[in-house]
């Protein structure tokens, strides 16, 4: 499993970095890795690409996660 990490320019596979073409793929067609959520450190791209796959029916394999790097910085021990 692997996220799908959001930049400014690029979707890539969180696990073998290749950049993805499709932004509603499920596995990453080079690696094979389950897209397991979103991972960005731009809060309004993860938040606008979970919609877009939403919108789609696209469901993440666990749970609908969305993690970013704010989340990460902000949060306490």
């Amino acid at each position: 499993k692997a996220p799908i990490v959001v930049d400014f320019r690029h979707l890539r596979c969180g696990r073998c970095k290749v950049a993805l073409i499709d932004a509603l793929a499920v596995v990453c067609p080079i690696c094979g890795a389950e897209f397991d959520g979103i991972l960005s450190n731009h809060i309004g791209l993860a938040e606008q690409l979970h919609e877009r796959r939403n919108g789609a029916g696209v469901r993440h394999v666990s749970s609908d996660r969305l993690d970013t790097a704010a989340d990460r910085s902000f949060s306490k021990p």
